[in-house]
């Protein structure tokens, strides 16, 4: 796909997902290893009530990331499970949708999605990027 094209493909996305319906991709990279994997297909819903720490959600013009912390405003902390640093603090309206499943050769993937997974996805992020360090 051109890059012309993924752009047309997210403008339709985000189109659907603005009308209530849920949409389909592929996952691409590796900052939401180990819980999302390059190749699995997620299924993004429009956000229908309260995030909580631990969603997966979909940004706008950006990746799907995890829901790490919420602050006043309230302003919701993303960041790429396998990622030091988070994406930045978004308000509601600038979270697309939310994951409602992983799918990985065709089989649903348990879809982790609570405080403790943060704790667990961020010592497995630092993990991985201590052992590239090393490998250097």
């Amino acid at each position: 796909m051109t890059p012309l094209e993924a752009e047309a493909a997210e403008a339709m996305a985000v189109e659907v997902l603005k009308a209530g319906h849920p949409v389909r991709f592929v996952a691409r990279g590796r900052s939401m290893w180990p819980f999302v994997l390059d190749g699995d297909v997620l299924t993004i819903m429009p956000i229908d009530g309260a995030l909580h720490c631990g969603d997966l959600v979909w940004i706008e013009g950006g990746p799907v990331h995890r829901v790490m912390a919420i602050t006043s405003g309230p302003r919701y902390w993303i960041r790429g499970d396998a990622l030091p640093r988070p994406d930045g603090g978004y308000r509601a309206e600038e979270l697309l949708g939310r994951v409602h499943e992983i799918r990985r050769g065709g089989r649903p993937v348990p879809l982790r999605s609570s405080i403790m997974t943060v704790g667990v996805a961020t010592l497995l992020g630092w993990a991985r990027v201590i052992g590239q360090i090393v490998r250097r």
